[in-house]
Formats: C-alpha cells, sequence, structure tokens
C-alpha cells in the first residue's frame, strides 16, 4: 500500500469571534502578501456567540495593485434555522418559524418562542409608557372650559354615578306617585337658563343634557319613568340626539324639551335663546407639540357656573371667573374644609407694544387697528375687540396707546381733604385739579370702584 498525500490549507487558531478572527487573519495576509496566491484557501477558526469552537474555510482574494480580502463561507453555526421538518414544506410561498423537534437542542431555535414573549412583553411595557404620557399631555395639564374639559365630566356622563350601598340620599324619591308635573334640564350642575341670551357654551361642544322630574307633592322621579324628546331650533346652529347638545355654528336657538310620563301625561318647557359662542382660543383639547411648556387654567364664564360646578376643580387647581375677571384657587382652609379664594384680578394690563389703537379720524369715524390680529372680523361676522366689560354692561375699549376709563390721581402732595371741627369737608388743590367750574360743576381727582363707590 501507497502512502497517502493530504494537502491541508493554512489553518489559522484564534479565541476571538468570527468578525474579528477575519480581520486578523486579513491583517496578516496583507502584511505576508508575498506568501499568498489569489484563490488560496485558508482555515480559520474561532469563537461563535456561545463561546463554541467552530472553523470556516476562506478564500484569499489579491486584486493587482490592492489590499487581500478574505471571503468566508457561511456555516450552520452562523445560521438560525427558520424551517425544520422531516418533510418538505408544501407551500413554498410563506416563511414558517418552528421549533426544533424535540430531543434537538442545537442552534438557536429552540429559544424562538421565549424570545417572543420577551418581545410582547416589552412591547407592553413601551405601550403603557406612551399611553401614560399621551393621557398627560392630552389631560393632565390641559386648561380650557371648567365642565367640558374636566375629567369628572367625562366620567358622569360615560358611566352611572355609584355610591355606597349605606349612603344617605338626600333627595326625597316618589314612592307611589310616579305622574311626571315638572321638570329642570341641566348641563352639568347649571341649569340650562344659565346659558341664555349670554355666551358660556362653544361650538364642537357635546354638552349631555341631564334632568330632574318631579311630581306633583315635588317628589324625584326616577328617570326609567320618563321618555324625553329633545329638539333644536335652528338645526343650522345647534342639534341634540340621545340628549346629547352639539352646536355647528356660534349663535343663539330655541331647545323644545318634552317628557312624557308611563300613564302618558306630557310636560313640556321650551328654553329661548340659548347661545353658543365661539370655540375657545387657544383650544386645548389636543397637544400637537411633544412638549408642553405652560401650565394652564381652567375658566368658567360666571360665578354662579363656577361654583355650581366646582366639583370638576380638582384642590389646587386654578379657575379664571371671565364676569368678573378674577383668579379663584380651589384649596383647603385652615379650618379643613375645601373653599374657592379669590385672587384679585378686577385689573387687566393690555399686551405691550403698539399692538392695538383706537381713535376717530377727521371724519368722525372710529379706527381700531391692531398689529398682532388681535382686533379683527370672524368668519360668522362678528368684530372681536381688545377691552373690558364693567358690571353695567358698557364696553371700554381699551388701547396700548395708555387710555383707561378711569382719570389718574396726579402725583406728588397737590390735594389735602380733611373734615374741620365743624363737620365741613375741605377739599384744598394747589395745582388747580379740584375746584368748581364756572359752570358750577364740582371737579374731584378721584375714582369710582366697581360699587359705585367714590374714594377720595
Amino acid at each position: 500500500m501507497s502512502d497517502k498525500k493530504y494537502i491541508q490549507p493554512q489553518r489559522f487558531q484564534t479565541s476571538l469571534n468570527k468578525t474579528e478572527a477575519i480581520a486578523k487573519v486579513e491583517e496578516y495576509v496583507n502584511s505576508n502578501i508575498n506568501e499568498y496566491k489569489n484563490g488560496e484557501i485558508v482555515s480559520i477558526e474561532y469563537l461563535t456567540e456561545k463561546e463554541e469552537q467552530a472553523v470556516t474555510n476562506a478564500v484569499v482574494i489579491i486584486n493587482d495593485g490592492q489590499a487581500a480580502v478574505i471571503m468566508t463561507a457561511v456555516s450552520d453555526k452562523d445560521t438560525l434555522k427558520i424551517i425544520d421538518t422531516e418533510e418538505e414544506p408544501q407551500d413554498k410561498g410563506v416563511l414558517w418559524l418552528t421549533d426544533l423537534t424535540s430531543g434537538d437542542t442545537s442552534g438557536e431555535t429552540s429559544n424562538l418562542r421565549e424570545e417572543l414573549k420577551v418581545l410582547k412583553s416589552a412591547f407592553k411595557t413601551l405601550q403603557s409608557l406612551v399611553e401614560k404620557h399621551e393621557y398627560a399631555l392630552n389631560n393632565t395639564l390641559a386648561g380650557g372650559d371648567i365642565i367640558t374639559n374636566a375629567e369628572k365630566f367625562d366620567l358622569e356622563n360615560k358611566y352611572s354615578k355609584e355610591k355606597p350601598e349605606d349612603a344617605e340620599d338626600p333627595v326625597k324619591w316618589a314612592e307611589e306617585d310616579f305622574i311626571i308635573t315638572s321638570f329642570e334640564t341641566y348641563i352639568a350642575n347649571s341649569p340650562i337658563t344659565e346659558f341664555i341670551g349670554k355666551p358660556g357654551l362653544y361650538k364642537g361642544q357635546k354638552y349631555p343634557l341631564n334632568y330632574k322630574f318631579y311630581n306633583i307633592e315635588g317628589e324625584r322621579v326616577p328617570d326609567s319613568y320618563a321618555t324625553v324628546m329633545a329638539v333644536a331650533e335652528p338645526v343650522t346652529v345647534a342639534t341634540i340626539i340621545k340628549s346629547i347638545l352639539y352646536a355647528t355654528a356660534s349663535g343663539a336657538c330655541d331647545i323644545h324639551i318634552s317628557v312624557n310620563s308611563e300613564s302618558g301625561e306630557t310636560v313640556t318647557e321650551h328654553y329661548f335663546g340659548v347661545k353658543f359662542d365661539y370655540n375657545e382660543g387657544p383650544d386645548y383639547p389636543l397637544y400637537e407639540e411633544p412638549n408642553v411648556h405652560h401650565q394652564l387654567i381652567k375658566s368658567a364664564e360666571s360665578t354662579e357656573i363656577m361654583t355650581q360646578n366646582s366639583n370638576y376643580l380638582l384642590v389646587g387647581e386654578f379657575c379664571w371667573c371671565i364676569k368678573e375677571n378674577t383668579l379663584y384657587l380651589k384649596e383647603k382652609a385652615s379650618n379643613g374644609t375645601v373653599q374657592l379664594f379669590k385672587i384679585n384680578g378686577t385689573g387687566s394690563i393690555i399686551p405691550t407694544g403698539e399692538t392695538v389703537t383706537y381713535y376717530v379720524d377727521e371724519n368722525g369715524i372710529f379706527n381700531a387697528e391692531s398689529s398682532d390680529g388681535s382686533v379683527y372680523v370672524d368668519e360668522d361676522g362678528i368684530l372681536n375687540l381688545v377691552g373690558n366689560v364693567d358690571e353695567n354692561g358698557i364696553f371700554w375699549a381699551n388701547s396700548s396707546s395708555g387710555y383707561t376709563p378711569t382719570p389718574p390721581i396726579p402725583s406728588g402732595e397737590t390735594i389735602d381733604i380733611e373734615v374741620d371741627s365743624n363737620g365741613t369737608l375741605n377739599i384744598e388743590s394747589y395745582d388747580g385739579s379740584a375746584g368748581v367750574s364756572v359752570d358750577g360743576v364740582l371737579n374731584l381727582p378721584v375714582t369710582v370702584d366697581n360699587n359705585g363707590t367714590l374714594i377720595l
């Protein structure tokens, strides 16, 4: 028997991963490139991700004038089996992920299901985090109307109110007489009459109508004994569907509500001139920016609406009363009760800069100009001006040029006001700002507050 001669490729032994091992061999070949030919095969040992020893064959590619490149084959140790079945799949247009058969623990496919569980768990964690952030941006920091932009309002109108079984009910409910003779209509906790003839509701908002039904004795009749039919006219302004009031345009509408008792009696109430204003500006139902840089404050049209719906405010939350030009804070008092504390806000500050100017020109025409768009005519033809409305309903047009409705008291010690021993009121002015005019009119540099009180 003749001796056999085996020609084996050069073998490189490393304890590196495959990528590092190939780079190391490539570096060595380029340092000794004269010892290698183009197309020569070498063998490289490396460690897999599981720290197992593996080997791969590689081809040395040498192009003229260029560095050598090591091209390796892909071994089973470097792959993840997608299909592992005894029979060839029939549907070759679909790839199926399967675990290895029982008893075969080689490769990584035996962990596919476990890795999928980990992936699902991570996805749920991220989804929960995103939902928390979205809720904080859309609700926790939201301002806007005290009624419709309150979480408690949403909960009350999505689900029935719950209370403990042994809770005392202050309402006197009817036990025998369920014939309805009168009823009241509410938006949240405010009577609908609060919104007649004045703003307070906004178009584009959904307002659930709530009712309280009474029999002839003044006892409350449960809702289950009543059938309600509510209509809003004209429909071009507002509609009512399943007791949800919704306006598509600003303006006033008449609401007609009929209630039928089970016995057949019908009671009807008419509410004329329920008014809808333009949407709040700015409106905060959603945030488009990823970050909120401002803490926002709720608002109410009047003190009555604010107090009737104060349960929608959280402790520590502010609410601006538009009618009073006053800010309120809901907080705990020293006696332990939660109250609405008034923060003086009767004055107003005109925006800085020459943004608003009112004047009458030589033709007697009143002009209103603004450089920032604060004076404008909206799509409903309503002229919007910058100013204040006092308790008498008088509009004071405030110009950024410095106009104020009440003249300021002259600076300096120019006026002395005192009552002498004879009970006579003496007023002395050193600069002529006080005195009796030629027409017999007494001129005093004083102010009148919101209650009509003369302040000397």
